[in-house]
């Protein structure tokens, strides 16, 4: 089921999700690897994570540099869920305003086959003057193929 949920203003939540071949305990062995950290250098615009703990559980800070175009964006996610096949954070940026507070959760479903599915969400609110007319509608284009590139990053790695 891939759609975006809603749009009200300048507030977007969407859902994308992906059938893996691989088992689901080989993949959230590889989302919650605390020192690769390959669930946050998914997405295309994070350029580097860190975390300063030997591993991830709820609390823990995740330093992801965003490289937007020539900018660069220092943004630090919180995880706020980690149990068995869930991990989810919220991400804001380190200094001053914020423009895009947002969250994103992974939840790994075993299916019948030896296999699982993923779903990816994202939600967030853009906090620009005007969003919703300029920045909304091209993002509701763009949102929906970086979680698919996502998705299909985690099939790759665990394949």
């Amino acid at each position: 089921m891939d759609r975006i949920d809603s749009v009200k203003g300048a507030v977007i939540s969407l859902e994308r999700t992906r059938i893996l071949d691989a088992p689901p305990e080989r993949v959230w062995s590889w989302m919650c690897d605390a020192q690769r950290l390959p669930l946050f250098r998914l997405n295309v615009f994070h350029a580097d994570a860190r975390c300063d703990d030997d591993s991830l559980g709820v609390g823990s800070r995740v330093e992801i540099v965003h490289r937007l175009g020539l900018a660069r964006e220092t943004r630090i996610a919180r995880i706020t869920t980690l149990q068995p096949f869930e991990i989810a954070w919220s991400e804001l940026k380190s200094e001053g305003d914020d423009w895009f507070p947002h969250s994103q959760r992974f939840i790994l479903r075993p299916d019948a086959a030896g296999g699982c599915e993923v779903v990816n969400t994202l939600r967030g609110k853009f906090h620009v003057a005007g969003a919703r007319w300029w920045l909304l509608p091209p993002y509701r284009l763009l949102a929906p193929s970086i979680l698919d590139a996502e998705n299909r990053g985690i099939a790759r790695a665990v394949g």
